[in-house]
């Protein structure tokens, strides 16, 4: 097991999204204001896995409060998300959407013919079918994501698009470990496609054990095509992530519904919770990052401002998992 790697510490953009203004410190994360009544439809907890009822009520005991963020990500939360990035302040989908539509004839050539892709948190699989468009006769093609609705929609999706691919759903929260049920069946190669800037979501140490992990399951000769938010101005990041619409703010919220349905709560409070982290990556801490996690840069490409950044990563020889 190795050491952690010194890695220069990612810009964090952090927002009380119910007072709607910026937090004191860059080391907060965003978060939930607790008072207003949440209506829910109620479960038994008994119904519920011991495991994550034990990790909710750890999380609401600790100061700050804080949730999984996989808890954002129910039907409801899934749904509001993906009307998120439709929204005009948030500039990081369709940011990332415009270089894909531009790099992906020069991926699909670096990454060679009957690739398997897996694609943790998958969700509506939007920027997939731009990738997979531009494969040669991709092998197969797997979807790891909380959220069994996104993973049947979009499987079913591409099936139809795409009839001799495998396509294999894993219902999982990705930012643990998980295994692959799917054979690597007639495939050259491994590539993990993570877009969206998730990589931002994580700790530093998180991230690392994540690129770690990926980089064991797509093995030497595997790649990784890695979506990151780049710093900027304040004000633009504060936009994107708290909307004059407010939809971000119902995301939030809608998190308390999830957890009263799990628990039968009926939470009152007045303080925040940290839901989830937004990191924002300098060129140089991104390198940092990746080097650490077991993985070396081949290609990137970046939109006009510089905004966003689209890597192709090689797996490193000398990866170890910890």
């Amino acid at each position: 097991m190795r050491g952690t790697p010194r890695v220069p510490r990612p810009s964090m953009a952090g927002w009380d999204y119910m007072r709607a203004r910026p937090s004191d410190s860059d080391r907060t994360a965003p978060k939930l204001q607790l008072n207003d009544r949440v209506p829910s439809t109620r479960q038994s907890p008994a119904q519920v896995p011991a495991a994550l009822r034990n990790e909710i009520i750890r999380g609401l005991s600790l100061r700050p409060r804080r949730l999984p963020p996989r808890l954002l990500y129910d039907s409801a939360g899934a749904r509001l998300f993906d009307e998120i990035t439709r929204l005009p302040e948030y500039y990081l989908t369709r940011t990332e959407l415009s270089i894909l539509k531009t790099c992906t004839p020069e991926l699909a050539t670096i990454m060679g013919p009957r690739v398997r892709v897996i694609e943790p948190g998958s969700g509506s699989g939007a920027k997939t079918e731009i990738l997979l468009r531009a494969l040669e006769h991709p092998a197969a093609y797997v979807a790891v994501d909380v959220t069994r609705g996104a993973l049947r929609d979009l499987s079913d999706r591409l099936r139809r698009l795409h009839p001799t691919l495998d396509v294999t759903p894993i219902q999982a929260d990705y930012s643990r470990p998980f295994d692959l049920v799917s054979p690597a069946t007639n495939a050259e190669r491994t590539i993990v496609f993570f877009p969206g800037s998730s990589i931002e979501n994580f700790t530093s140490r998180e991230a690392i054990d994540f690129l770690r992990h990926m980089a064991g399951l797509v093995g030497q000769d595997g790649g990784m095509i890695l979506g990151a938010d780049l710093t900027k101005d304040r004000a633009t990041i504060e936009a994107a992530y708290n909307d004059s619409a407010g939809v971000t703010a119902r995301f939030n919220l809608n998190v308390l519904k999830h957890v009263n349905r799990l628990l039968s709560g009926d939470f009152v409070e007045g303080e925040p919770i940290i839901t989830e982290y937004s990191h924002k990556y300098s060129p140089e801490a991104l390198d940092a990052l990746i080097a650490a996690g077991s993985w070396v840069t081949r290609r990137e490409w970046l939109d006009d401002r510089s905004w966003f950044s689209v890597r192709f990563l090689e797996s490193r020889s000398d990866h170890t998992s910890t």
